[in-house]
């Protein structure tokens, strides 16, 4: 939840996708994001047509000229964002801005064993949102 001081509003971050409620690191990546963004001046920088499928605004946020998606990525507390869940540059007509930069942040973490990447499975938020819900 963002706010321009007078209307507060959701946003979904570009370019990233965090692990999901109930996966590993995701109370972690939750916990980072809150540190990052509480209490600072955020910038937003819309990408497509600024709203997601949810009405949420989509940009590439940053912090003290910092890209947040790109920190969490860096942190393997997020992998890049993957259209239909396919590896990049599958589907590249897809994305609406340059991938590369959040790919390359990706691979290094995973190279280094940072946090997600350091578990032996991995199963990417795209596709555990795909999994069948249990009770």
């Amino acid at each position: 939840m963002a706010t321009d001081g007078n209307i507060k509003f959701k946003v979904r971050l570009a370019a990233m996708d965090a692990p999901e409620r109930g996966q590993p690191y995701s109370k972690v990546a939750k916990h980072l994001l809150s540190e990052y963004v509480l209490d600072e001046s955020i910038l937003i920088r819309p990408v497509g047509s600024g709203l997601d499928r949810y009405g949420r605004v989509l940009g590439h946020v940053s912090v003290n000229n910092k890209d947040v998606a790109l920190r969490l990525i860096e942190e393997g507390l997020a992998s890049y964002y993957r259209p239909t869940c396919q590896d990049y540059p599958a589907d590249k007509k897809k994305y609406n801005y340059e991938p590369a930069l959040y790919v390359q942040a990706e691979q290094q973490a995973r190279q280094k064993k940072r946090n997600m990447w350091s578990e032996a499975s991995v199963i990417l938020a795209c596709s555990y949102r795909r999994q069948p819900k249990h009770p």
